[in-house]
């Protein structure tokens, strides 16, 4: 559905935790230079049937102009949008300055890594191609695949001890990007002001179980994963740190998508009661961090990139802003916060 098409949609913004702060670390040098057979901005996450697709600036990339991402049934294979746009973004403060990285219908970020302080599309145009989504499905080889032949293990794709590419699932995304292309903004992002980038780069990771589109009742048939790394590559530390899910939820019926949030399941999601040509038992959408940042905490045990951490302990969700409508005053209690980078900021620490 085009942007200028809808009224009204529900959206959620959530606060997955606060960091303490994201230490500064040391700019990493060129990387080596390769000639990929295959040249594209996005990637499709099909395995079973959650149908999502994913380019390299953190966003969806929207299908037929209309979706991110669609919920395939037998019936309908390819109709029933789920998500229309999502994305990841961090806020933190450098000293009493805000810093930030966002998505919202559009992006704040670049492809590829920060290469001694800089993006890496202004420092190594040249190695462009490297920097697409890189996807592997269960019985890839270097033969079969490019990605698998290509897979990007120096600039941080996961690999086994072996150094073969890492797959998550039976299919797996990886890719990179950055925050330090100052040039570059989300949608909309034009009304307060400049936008206070950060050096961020992050490692994106998402991944699925195989399925049929009749397996309606496997759990891991309606689910994909995401995991994201996040490094600060600016020469100071920022402080307060907070990472944020931004998502625009759109199925059957868009004024009918009712956000909600449950506490104790720690469960942000979108139900409806009006199908839409979908049945109504599924008629709800859904993220459920499961690991969030960690803090210092002497007597738990976090886990943080697949290992256990004692002494610290996992952030839950620290604050929710559902958003029924997109057209509004900055200063409705329904409206989207993201134009403003102090309002931002408050609803981050869960302020209105």
């Amino acid at each position: 559905m085009r942007r200028t098409e809808i009224c009204a949609r529900s959206l959620l913004l959530i606060v997955l935790g606060c960091i303490t702060s994201l230490g500064a670390t040391h700019n990493s040098g060129p990387q080596k230079s390769s000639q990929p057979s295959a040249v594209r901005d996005a990637a499709s996450l099909d395995a079973n049937r959650i149908l999502a697709f994913l380019n390299n600036r953190c966003t969806l990339y929207y299908y037929w102009d209309r979706a991110g991402a669609i919920w395939r049934s037998p019936v309908f294979p390819e109709l029933n949008v789920i998500l229309f746009d999502a994305g990841i973004g961090v806020i933190g403060k450098v000293g009493n300055t805000l810093r930030l990285g966002f998505t919202q219908w559009g992006s704040s970020y670049a492809p590829g890594p920060v290469i001694d302080g800089r993006p890496a599309l202004w420092v190594r145009p040249q190695d462009s191609t490297r920097y697409r989504p890189y996807k592997i499905t269960k019985g890839d080889n270097a033969t079969t695949n490019p990605d698998y032949a290509e897979w990007p293990g120096d600039l941080g794709a996961p690999t086994d001890p072996q150094g073969r590419p890492g797959l998550y699932g039976d299919q797996t995304i990886w890719m990179i990007y950055n925050n330090a292309d100052t040039s570059v903004r989300p949608y909309e992002w034009t009304r307060t002001g400049p936008f206070p980038h950060a050096a961020l780069e992050i490692h994106q990771l998402a991944y699925s179980h195989q399925s049929t589109l009749c397996d309606s009742l496997a759990l891991l048939a309606n689910v994909a994963f995401f995991e994201w790394t996040i490094i600060n590559k600016e020469s100071v530390t920022i402080d307060s740190a907070y990472v944020i899910l931004w998502t625009d939820i759109d199925f059957g019926n868009t004024l009918q998508n009712i956000p909600a949030v449950d506490t104790l399941r720690q469960l942000p999601y979108c139900w409806s009661a009006e199908g839409g040509g979908i049945p109504a038992d599924q008629m709800a959408v859904g993220y459920l961090p499961l690991r969030g940042p960690i803090l210092p905490s002497l007597n738990d045990t976090a886990l943080f990139r697949g290992t256990r951490k004692p002494g610290y302990r996992n952030m839950p969700i620290s604050s929710f802003w559902p958003i029924w409508d997109d057209s509004g005053r900055d200063t409705a209690d329904w409206f989207f916060p993201a134009r403003s980078v102090d309002n931002l900021w408050k609803v981050t620490r869960g302020l209105d």
